[in-house]
Order: structure tokens, then C-alpha cells, then sequence
């Protein structure tokens, strides 16, 4: 099957210049953690990108691309994509708040001077919560405060909300989710005594109540895992990523960056949205 997909992604890199000769607009990445590869046994981890791989891709990154802060990138959207054409423009973001990102990731953006927006999970950093996908791991997984007031300090990092508890938002009752949303930004701005002005979805997961929400919050933007490239017709609060993985190489790295995978991820994408309709269903009819 990746074999296939290569294939496929290639054929459509080959076309690029005719398939993606409109505006490129600004393309999010999203990672979630920077861990080496024996801390998982080896086994390999997609929402892990080892520390030796994620030096290779930034860089690439700042020899090819313009990095920039999500806040920069919203003010390019404003003002219209032209400003940003002279060379491909990408964001860096990692989502849950991994310890990782300040021990190995850190160090490494700070090399090449790129900027990133870390969305933490507040009870993950009052270490009373774990990911699900890591709970059964003895030590600490994630940020406490104390390490996101030392990432919030750095000029390169910008922090964000990624609720209170990582609940999927559009299955709990909207005084939840309104807490999720804003609670969270008030929790985080007391710890950083700063603004927070971005939010990401727990599992790209929301429907029109959580996008009416964040309407009427303080809120700059919202990202998802929606695929593509943002432009200026893009919603501020559905704003698209592409995950980059540890099997991205040179090659699949420049791939995904021209929208190459965009396809295959739109398709992916659909399925995981029914999957999230039919267990909003389930626990509707649970209730009746």
C-alpha cells in the first residue's frame, strides 16, 4: 500500500507545474512528537518523527521554504497570498504538548532559526491526563508548566490551546465544549500571563457549534487536520494541515509540500469524518 501511494504521489509531483499552478497560499505542518526511536522500543510511532529525521527536514525547510509563525501566516492570508509567492511559505506546529518537543525539538529549530506553535492540553500539563495513545508508559509524556513557561519564553515559540482534557469536541454537550474552548485559554493565559490567541481541534474534530464558539472568542485561529494549502478564501478557524511523518524523506517531504498527497489525505480525511458521524449517532441513540 505505501508502495502504491508513492507511485501515485509521484505521478501527481510529475504534473505539479499544471496540477498546482495556481497560488500556493501557506502550508501548516503538523507534528506531534520529536522522540528518538529507541524510547518506543523501535517500533515505529506516525505520530512520532525521530530526532535525526526532523533535523533533515527543518533543514530543507530553511534552505527551501520561508518559515514563518502561525501568527505571520494569518496576517499574509489577510493581506492576500501574492505577498508570499517569491518562495513556498510554511508553518511548523505541533499538537498535545509533548516533553519532547522541549528536550529534542527545541534545540533543533533553534538551530535553523524557524519558528513553531506548540498547542497544549492544560491537563496534560497539570500531568493529571495522559494521550490515550501513551498511557501506558511509566514516564512523564508531556510538558509540565514549568517547561511551557520555558517555551514560552523563547522568541521562536509560540503557544497555543488544544483544550482542557482532548475530548472530541462535537460529542459533548455544549456547555463542554464551550469549557474545552475557552476555559482552556484562560488556564493557559494565567500560567504564561500572556494572550493565547490560537486554538487546534483535538483530533480535528468540531462541528458548526465549536466554529461558533470560537466566532465569538478572542481567538485569532483555529487549525485542523483538514489537508491542503490555506488561501485567503480560507476560513481563519478551519485552517489546513499537512502531518509529516518519519517516513518523509527529501523526497516525500518535497512531495507533500506541493500538495502532492493532497488527494490521498482529502480521501483519508472523508472516511475519518463518517467514522466521527456514526459514533455521534451511537451515542445519540444510547440517550434516547
Amino acid at each position: 500500500m505505501r508502495r502504491l501511494t508513492q507511485l501515485i504521489t509521484s505521478i501527481l509531483y510529475s504534473f505539479r507545474a499544471v496540477l498546482y499552478s495556481g497560488p500556493t497560499g501557506v502550508r501548516i505542518l503538523m507534528y506531534h512528537r520529536v522522540e528518538p526511536i529507541e524510547n518506543n522500543d523501535g517500533q515505529y510511532d506516525q505520530l512520532n518523527v525521530p530526532p535525526e529525521i526532523f533535523s533533515e527536514q527543518m533543514k530543507i525547510l530553511a534552505s527551501e521554504y520561508k518559515v514563518v509563525s502561525l501568527a505571520d501566516a494569518i496576517d499574509f492570508l489577510k493581506s492576500g497570498v501574492d505577498e508570499i509567492q517569491k518562495k513556498p511559505t510554511v508553518v511548523i506546529t505541533f499538537d498535545d504538548g509533548y516533553a519532547d518537543n522541549l528536550e529534542h525539538a527545541l534545540p533543533i529549530l533553534e538551530q535553523y532559526r524557524l519558528p513553531a506553535t506548540i498547542f497544549i492540553t492544560t491537563a496534560f500539563c497539570d500531568q493529571t491526563l495522559t494521550h490515550e495513545r501513551y498511557k501506558d508508559r511509566e514516564s512523564p509524556q508531556h510538558l509540565n508548566w514549568d517547561n511551557v513557561k520555558q517555551l514560552a519564553k523563547n522568541p521562536l515559540i509560540t503557544i497555543g490551546s488544544h483544550t482542557i482534557t482532548h475530548q472530541l469536541l462535537s460529542e459533548i454537550v455544549d456547555k463542554q465544549s464551550r469549557k474545552e474552548i475557552i476555559k482552556s485559554k484562560e488556564i493557559i493565559e494565567k500560567q504564561l500571563e500572556t494572550k493565547i490567541k490560537f486554538f487546534c481541534y483535538p483530533k480535528g474534530n468540531y462541528s458548526s457549534r465549536e466554529l461558533n464558539t470560537l466566532d465569538h472568542s478572542s481567538y485569532r485561529a483555529a487549525v485542523t487536520v483538514k489537508p491542503g494549502s490555506n488561501s485567503i478564501e480560507t476560513s481563519m478557524f478551519e485552517l489546513k494541515r499537512t502531518e509529516i511523518t518519519a517516513r518523509d524523506n527529501s523526497k516525500e517531504l518535497h512531495k507533500k509540500l506541493a500538495g502532492a498527497y493532497d488527494l490521498l489525505h482529502r480521501f483519508l480525511d472523508a472516511k475519518r469524518e463518517r467514522s466521527f458521524e456514526k459514533s455521534r449517532r451511537r451515542k445519540k441513540a444510547a440517550f434516547r
